[in-house]
């Protein structure tokens, strides 16, 4: 019965991270070509969507997933992102630090993939990158069509200066989902294979703030 319980869970995971469509692409900063620009010394945003660091889709309450619930509960990256002050500073301060976060998730989705993808056998392995990579690209281009459109007279939407930072803040939030699904595929077939997936799976990312 857990097992039917875990699997059920991990085909909803899949639906929903497949919903979100994307690939591995070096530019992440999600900005319309005619966005408008930004003062410094602008407006200040204090609330932040939460929504941006939740687990989401690995609340599960089972034994099995406890361990992968915590790991990423407390993971390095997203705390480092809370202890550098996501949600302080000009709208120009926190664009840069959404910037930087979005450049580390995707340092970590590549070693994600790359550690599941050691798991598969040959044709697995060179499918799921080539999903992958599809993935992150039609994610980019899904972002930069969501740009165009919101920056086109035809539509009259006047986004201002805070639409390029809400872009990146959920351009964030989808790499880090998508990031911590691939993670947990690594945790199931390891444990699946009682390879022991509480010591295989990790996070290639070490905290850089001394607290």
């Amino acid at each position: 019965m857990k097992k039917i319980i875990i699997f059920a869970i991990l085909t909803i995971c899949l639906i929903v991270s497949l919903m979100g469509c994307s690939s591995k692409c070096n530019e992440p900063i999600i900005e319309p070509s005619h966005s408008q620009s930004i003062d410094a010394d602008e407006t200040e945003l204090s609330n932040i969507d939460d929504e941006v660091l939740s687990i989401n889709c690995f609340r599960a309450n089972t034994e099995m997933q406890a361990w992968f619930y915590e790991l990423v509960k407390n993971n390095p990256i997203d705390s480092d992102y809370y202890l550098e002050g996501y949600d302080k500073g000009t709208i120009l301060e926190m664009r840069i630090h959404q910037k930087k976060y979005i450049e580390i998730w995707l340092e970590e989705l590549s070693f994600s993939c790359e550690s599941f993808s050691n798991l598969l056998n040959e044709s697995d392995k060179e499918l799921f990158l080539s999903y992958e990579e599809q993935w992150e690209k039609n994610l980019l281009s899904e972002f930069q069509f969501i740009a165009g459109v919101f920056v086109n007279p035809e539509y009259d939407i006047h986004p201002g200066s805070i639409f390029p930072l809400e872009s990146n803040i959920e351009y964030l939030h989808r790499i880090r989902e998508r990031t911590l699904y691939i993670k947990y595929l690594q945790f199931y077939i390891e444990l699946s294979n009682k390879n022991g997936g509480e010591e295989k799976v990790e996070f290639k990312y070490q905290s850089r703030i001394d607290k």
